[in-house]
């Protein structure tokens, strides 16, 4: 519980992105937030029993705190001086708008340096550096200065993807040991899957690979841009169907209208609804593969798509 005068820090930029307060993992049963001060706390409240796990944030200005794609972690961007930036943009403050068209930013009234930060939910072990990539299983994933990607328990570490590959990460899978990387240069770099065997080539390329991607929730089969790749059969393979409930964004789906496209799945048939500015219209229609159906909500009501 916390001591009498702790409150939750709810301080917010108030422009970018999702509030700062609180945020929920993957399965939208456990929130994390924060509080306290000098020393923020990272608060982890699981929804249904109310208990709460506690563990310290550690020094300087908690600017961003999120759960890992398997809730094991909180990764944090910190702000080691402790002042908080005011950014220069012409985007409204998030409370007195919608979803913008578009906006200009021009950086900061001031010059801000961060460094990332690890914190394990399990045990409170802490990683801090910019030499780190992503949280994996119960360990995390670091670059070497060689440029290889390494993974770094408590007592031990070992090389992952060696530095000759000049991996960038796409996608880890902490639960089959594997990480899915791009080998080469930015443009046109080679697809690789590597676990504790070694490299595997999926003899297929990523248009553009500008630095390490954020993982997703762990799955057999993951998207990897315009390409699915089969995790325990080492290849490249055709678009899964989605499961019953499933949603994801289309990107190939020309209507030649305006909006934010989705799929979700369903037993027997596949329908596409396109939001209007006076509500919704569908029309539904059979599908080789019952399949889904296909919903553009209006951008303020859009759920989170893969």
């Amino acid at each position: 519980m916390p001591r009498r005068g702790e409150l939750a820090d709810l301080r917010d930029g108030g422009y970018f992105g999702r509030h700062r307060g609180a945020t929920f993992d993957a399965t939208g049963e456990r929130m994390l937030y924060l509080r306290g001060s000098p020393i923020t706390k990272l608060v982890v409240r699981d929804l249904a029993s109310g208990r709460e796990t506690v563990r310290d944030a550690g020094r300087g200005l908690v600017w961003r705190a999120d759960f890992d794609a398997q809730g094991r972690w909180v990764e944090m961007t910190i702000i080691p001086s402790g002042e908080w930036p005011n950014p220069l943009t012409t985007l409204a403050r998030r409370a007195c708008r919608g979803a913008p068209r578009s906006y200009s930013t021009f950086g900061n009234d001031r010059d801000v340096r961060t460094t990332e930060r690890f914190v394990s939910i399990d045990d409170g072990r802490t990683y801090e550096g910019e030499d780190l990539v992503a949280p994996f299983g119960k360990d995390v994933l670091k670059r070497a200065p060689d440029g290889a990607l390494i993974v770094v328990g408590p007592a031990s570490e070992r090389t992952l993807v060696p530095a000759e590959c000049g991996p960038r990460l796409l996608h880890a899978d902490p639960d089959r040991q594997s990480v899915v990387v791009s080998c080469g240069g930015a443009a046109d770099a080679g697809l690789w899957l590597f676990r504790h065997d070694g490299g595997y080539d999926l003899h297929t390329d990523v248009r553009y690979v500008d630095g390490d991607r954020r993982p997703r929730p762990a799955r057999r089969v993951v998207r990897i841009d315009d390409k699915y790749v089969d995790m325990e059969a080492v290849r490249v393979v055709a678009e899964p169907a989605l499961g019953i409930g499933e949603v994801r964004r289309i990107r190939d789906y020309q209507t030649n209208k305006q909006g934010v496209y989705a799929e979700r799945g369903t037993a027997k048939c596949s329908a596409w609804t396109r939001w209007r500015r006076a509500g919704f219209t569908s029309r539904a229609g059979r599908s080789d593969g019952g399949g889904g159906s296909r919903v553009a909500p209006h951008p303020s009501r859009s759920p989170r798509l893969p």
